[in-house]
């Protein structure tokens, strides 16, 4: 009978530390569950110097600066980014739908107007045009990497 006692006493124990280890494990796994998707969050902030930016240099820029400005668009230089050229202003900050660069770079039955060489840019690329713009269109490149212009140069 003391054996028995003793079985399940110990059986008992080991019920509550695997229910403890359990709780323990299922509180961890919550927070950092919530902690993941807080960072995942705050990730959505769409950077024009890392995220934009190259898309525009590798798509757009060829024909689009200050040498060649076609349509009267610049687009290595950020107020004539938005600016726009000959169509009128490109990107309306928070307003993409009011947007003619939107307009112009999304394929309609596979074909876009822009760019004019090469394939359309990707649907995931014209989400990410799309989402900083709702976003605000802001500069966020760092002072010391912009073009600076002086007297002397």
């Amino acid at each position: 009978m003391s054996s028995l006692v003793n079985t399940l006493s110990a059986k008992r124990f080991s019920m509550k530390a695997l229910c403890s280890c359990l709780h323990v494990l299922f509180v961890w796994v919550a927070s950092w569950s919530f902690a993941l998707a807080e960072s995942e969050s705050s990730n959505d902030h769409i950077s024009f110097h890392k995220q934009i930016r190259p898309l525009f240099q590798a798509n757009c820029q060829g024909c689009h600066q200050p040498a060649k400005p076609l349509g009267g668009y610049v687009m290595t230089e950020f107020d004539r980014l938005l600016a726009g050229g000959d169509s009128g202003a490109a990107i309306v900050s928070e307003k993409p739908d009011e947007s003619n660069l939107l307009e112009l770079i999304t394929p309609v039955d596979g074909v876009a107007e822009m760019p004019k060489k090469g394939d359309p840019l990707h649907k995931t690329e014209i989400a990410l045009i799309h989402k900083w713009i709702a976003q605000g269109a802001i500069d966020d490149t760092p002072t010391n990497v912009q073009q600076q212009y002086t007297s002397d140069n």
